[in-house]
């Protein structure tokens, strides 16, 4: 059997790029070809906490870099597997992390980025150089094609692995089509908001949007489901909704997992994402297993994962008016079941874990 020492965050916290990585360690776990051993590369207790420096997190990163000492030479792992981090204290970790590993003189280095490289860290002369170093390894997997320009002419051709996102199917076709049905038969809409609540993430941008759409009279509620980055942002929700008499019509739930996030998915009829700098957007596939219908940015990978006008919208000039004018459209009932369906269909073709399993374990295991 290879050994593999896998590095990664992995939750808690609970977020995209933490779950898919756990999915990732699953599978090779499973596989009766592979000796895996982890190490759990991230040390925040919550969102809250993700990109800041404190002393809990300097412990913390003494910890991982010797265990990953003591694994790399007790256990001779022949494929190191690593989801690093590209950006802010998260990338100086990594390079940190990297460093041990590379003078370990590892027999086969794989990085999966789940993320975006910005074009503002590559005219950065030091990130660019720690970046630089980072993908100086054997096999970079990415989330889609439009992400190897992120890349900078950094990696190969050869090295680089095209491997969208998945998650599990837990719905079968007749629990789909009666959920289906059930959702379509109100005039009210049921709108989404499903992720960490950063500005970056355009949770903002959806509120303003639904201040216009109070001003058509339009019947809705807007759920907004995620932790906090912080209390500033907040204060600014609710600030909002005070100013502009919205209070009945958003509702804040906080962090849902599991059944619950489960059933506000399946009572959405829209999902809005108006993120500003996500590679992929997990959220998105998990909307379309429910066949909700997704208005996103146009930014990373989205436009391979949404058929604009199919399945869904896909934001061009990213402000409140066209997330307006997008849900407006979506108002008809009959237009959104169609585009519901479309949804469901296309991630069952494309974004489930049994095809991205045997996708991920070729890559691993390929010489």
């Amino acid at each position: 059997m290879k050994r593999i020492l896998f590095l990664s965050p992995l939750p808690p916290p609970f977020y995209g790029s933490g779950i898919s990585s756990k999915m990732c360690l699953e599978i090779l776990k499973a596989d009766g070809r592979f000796e895996v051993t982890n190490i759990k590369t991230n040390y925040s207790k919550q969102l809250s906490d993700i990109g800041k420096i404190n002393i809990s997190k300097i412990k913390g990163l003494i910890h991982v870099a010797i265990q990953i000492r003591h694994f790399i030479k007790d256990f001779d792992p022949e494929i190191i597997y690593y989801m690093p981090a590209t950006s802010d204290f998260g990338l100086l970790r990594d390079s940190l992390f990297l460093g041990i590993i590379k003078m370990s003189n590892p027999r086969k280095l794989i990085l999966h980025i789940r993320t975006l490289l910005l074009k503002k860290d590559w005219d950065n002369p030091l990130k660019k150089s720690m970046l630089k170093r980072l993908l100086h390894c054997d096999k970079v997997i990415i989330l889609g094609p439009e992400l190897i320009e992120n890349l900078n002419g950094q990696v190969d051709r050869n090295k680089i692995f095209i491997l969208p996102n998945a998650i599990p199917n837990s719905l079968s076709d007749k629990e789909f089509e009666s959920l289906n049905n059930r959702r379509r038969k109100s005039d009210h809409l049921d709108l989404l908001f499903l992720s960490l609540l950063e500005e970056s993430k355009g949770w903002f941008k959806l509120l303003e949007a639904c201040k216009l759409l109070c001003d058509d009279g339009v019947k809705f509620t807007c759920h907004f489901v995620g932790d906090w980055r912080s209390d500033q942002e907040k204060q600014k929700f609710y600030r909002f909704i005070r100013k502009n008499n919205l209070s009945e019509n958003i509702v804040y739930h906080g962090m849902l997992i599991g059944k619950e996030k489960s059933e506000m998915l399946a009572k959405a009829d829209i999902l809005v994402f108006p993120t500003e700098n996500d590679a992929f957007g997990r959220v998105i596939i998990e909307a379309m297993e429910y066949g909700v219908p997704v208005i996103a940015n146009n930014v990373g990978t989205i436009p391979s994962i949404i058929d604009n006008g199919k399945t869904g919208f896909i934001l061009e000039k990213n402000q409140a008016d066209e997330i307006c004018t997008y849900i407006l459209k979506l108002q008809n009932k009959d237009y959104r079941k169609l585009m519901g369906i479309k949804s469901r269909v296309r991630f069952l073709e494309r974004f489930t874990i049994g095809t991205y399993r045997n996708r991920f374990i070729d890559i691993i295991n390929e010489d």
